[in-house]
């Protein structure tokens, strides 16, 4: 079997040569002929940015036509990333059409003044840190986050109460829009142990064990010995049944 599928390839080969368009016979090269028909050669000097130092190429009318370092492997694109600036009012009314969502910088949410980001030191020793999700609705989260937390620090003064939010799209939307800067866990978690907290007491607002409580969890535990003692509260409905049809004990207290 193996001489014949030779023979047979090299006839093809032979055969091919009769032709003025010459095909390859590599699959290798098969790609790179019918790649460079359709979008042209690749040119040499590409490596599309990923590396410390860059040397432009320009043809003779100054059009850049490649990049080349001395790391080829290098890579550092991270390096040449720029957080930008926030949205002026005047940027933000230019948000409209059939595709931008209002409900990012176009639509009132309500005042952002009014919410309390917990975000300040001189904790002391013990914390009581409030974990959620997060919303970019001020009113909804002036009066459900900040409600909890509210509630919880009247229930326990000794105690600092602290917020930290687990959606990073969520910070960065407050943040651009309002500027209002609100912890994310490592945000909290290194806050707490900048202050010295000694007791450290974590109070989710998720319903229910899923992905953002799991995660939640896990920062938590690459700091648990910088605490002297670390209590994670269970979600309101505790783990999630086998199907839709189990009520374990915590949904039936609810």
């Amino acid at each position: 079997m193996k001489k014949i599928l030779f023979v047979g390839i090299t006839a093809l080969a032979m055969a091919s040569c009769t032709h003025d368009d010459y095909a390859p016979v590599s699959k290798q090269e098969q790609y790179q002929a019918v790649f460079e028909k359709e979008f042209g050669a690749v040119n040499p000097n590409v490596n599309w940015g990923f590396t410390p130092q860059q040397v432009f190429t320009f043809d003779k009318d100054g059009k850049l036509i490649g990049t080349r370092g001395s790391d080829p492997n290098a890579n550092d694109w991270y390096k040449y990333l720029t957080v930008p600036d926030a949205l002026t009012d005047a940027q933000k009314e230019l948000v409209e059409g059939e595709n931008a969502d209002p409900d990012y910088f176009g639509r009132d949410t309500g005042d952002a003044s009014l919410d309390d980001a917990r975000n300040q030191d001189e904790i002391g020793e013990n914390e009581l840190l409030v974990v959620s999700f997060g919303t970019s609705f001020n009113d909804s989260r002036v009066a459900d986050i900040k409600g909890i937390e509210d509630a919880l620090q009247a229930a326990y003064p000794d105690w600092s109460v602290r917020r930290a939010f687990t959606a990073q799209i969520i910070i960065n939307h407050i943040q651009a829009r309002d500027g209002e800067k609100i912890d994310n866990m490592t945000q909290a978690l290194d806050r707490a142990v900048a202050n010295g907290v000694k007791n450290l007491v974590v109070q989710p607002t998720h319903l229910m064990h899923g992905a953002e409580y799991d995660e939640m969890c896990e920062a938590i535990e690459a700091y648990k010995d910088q605490f002297e003692s670390v209590s994670i509260a269970e979600p309101m409905l505790g783990e999630v049944g086998s199907d839709a049809t189990v009520i374990n004990a915590d949904k039936e207290a609810v």
